[in-house]
Formats: structure tokens, sequence, C-alpha cells
């Protein structure tokens, strides 16, 4: 029976420590909103809502690849709750994301992630109207033909 104590003892007092030592920031991100429609090139506002430690230095990424790859956007305070980002120019992508990721000793960590939204090379005579329903976007060309989504982004 002590030796079941001491065990378990042991495992929180170890568990405490560790927690303690790499202590994560927490937030909510809030924008690019999950199936918006962004233009590479323009400027974009990267938020989030911090929930624990609000004075952590902090890295944002973005993907174009549903997250198997990750870009470096700039480091910033998770307290800051902002940052305005410009969009690379040449990005057609269908799977993009952002997310914030903080380093600890046991190495990088995500704090927070958006859902997928998308980012296009529009030229100047081309308008997006973005209609997300079943992940479907309408573009309208000057010709005022429709192209649907999955279309745009095979060219």
């Amino acid at each position: 029976m002590n030796r079941r104590f001491v065990a378990i003892a042991a495992f929180l007092a170890v568990f405490a420590l560790a927690a303690s030592h790499d202590q994560v920031a927490q937030a909510q991100m809030t924008s690019p909103n999950n199936n918006s429609f962004l233009t590479a090139g323009a400027n974009q506002e990267i938020s989030w809502k911090v929930k624990k430690d609000s004075t952590s230095t902090v890295t944002l990424q973005y993907s174009t690849d549903a997250g198997y790859s990750w870009n470096y956007i700039a480091s910033t305070s998770i307290g800051a709750g902002t940052y305005e980002w410009t969009i690379p120019v040449g990005i057609n992508a269908y799977s993009c994301e952002v997310r914030i990721v903080q380093f600890t000793a046991s190495g990088y960590t995500t704090i927070a992630s958006t859902g997928n939204f998308s980012i296009a090379i529009l030229n100047p005579y081309t308008s997006a109207n973005a209609v997300f329903s079943h992940r479907v976007v309408t573009l309208t060309a000057t010709g005022k033909r429709h192209i649907n989504r999955n279309q745009f982004f095979k060219q």
C-alpha cells in the first residue's frame, strides 16, 4: 500500500514539474475565417484571443497544403492578439491554414490554428464573389462566365 502511494506521489511530482517547466500559452484563432477566400499579395489580419500566458513570444506560420508543411510569417507576442500579414504573391492554393506555435523544451507546440481557407492569384480583370455553400466558390471573369472553385485552382 505504501509503495503505491509513493509511486503515485512521485509520478504527480514529476508531472507537476514538467507542466510548470513547459508553460504553453493558449489561444483561439479568430481570423482568417474557415472557408474564406483570400487574394495573393493582399493584406490580411491574423487575429486570436489569448486564454493563458499573454507574455510569451510565439511564431506565426502558414501552410498551403493542408498542414503538411509550414512557412514562417513572423514572431510576435501572444498578447498582441493581431498581426497584419501580407500574403505572399504567387500563392494559388485550396487548403491553406495559419497557426501559432510556441517553442518549449520538448519542441514546437501548436497553440492554435485556423480551419482551411483559399488563397488565389486574381488579375485586375477578375472579381471574386465568394459563395461558400458545400465548399464551392463562384468566380466571375470579365466575360461574365462562372468558374467553380475546383476548376479555378487547377489553372
